[in-house]
């Protein structure tokens, strides 16, 4: 109704629009994190329930015959550290899938600092892993702290360290 109606999106349909792309080219997407299904701040509803009996229903799943990859969503326990760093260990296994973490607030990212310092900012030079993968961490974080979350190591390249807006 939104776009047909009013000829608009909002980000939340641009994001569900984004993700059924992707899953008709044959990928499969996962995302994790604290109400991620529903989507807090982004109003995603991408987890419906039936009145009746509260079945959940993933429209993401139900595009039909055209539909070559599968949508996973969870929403996550309130521990950063092991949903993290199983997401980057899962990305890792599986780099054709869209693997996102992602958080409510940027403070929730503190508590999976360790797997950012160990594993995300250093696996390529401290264990010499550079697999590609799939996995992004999205931590919903205020403009003056996106520069502190991608920069958590010097060998960013200086124009992604100087970049203003590159996540969240």
């Amino acid at each position: 109704q939104m776009y047909f109606e009013d000829n608009r999106l909002d980000w939340a349909m641009g994001e569900l629009l984004a993700y059924a792309t992707l899953l008709e080219e044959g990928n499969d997407v996962r995302i994790t994190g604290q109400d991620v299904e529903r989507g807090t701040f982004s109003h995603r509803h991408a987890v419906l329930k039936t009145e009746m009996n509260e079945e959940e229903v993933v429209l993401l799943n139900e595009l039909g015959p055209h539909q070559n990859g599968t949508f996973f969503i969870y929403n996550s326990l309130l521990s950063e550290y092991a949903v993290m760093a199983f997401d980057y260990g899962y990305a890792m296994a599986s780099p054709s899938t869209l693997t996102i973490w992602e958080a409510q607030f940027g403070d929730f990212s503190n508590g999976a600092q360790i797997v950012i310092d160990q594993y995300l900012s250093a696996a390529e030079d401290k264990w010499k892993n550079a697999k590609r993968s799939g996995f992004i961490a999205a931590p919903r974080i205020r403009r003056s702290r996106r520069r502190a979350f991608v920069s958590t190591n010097g060998t960013l390249p200086a124009a992604l360290r100087q970049r203003q807006y590159v996540c969240g």
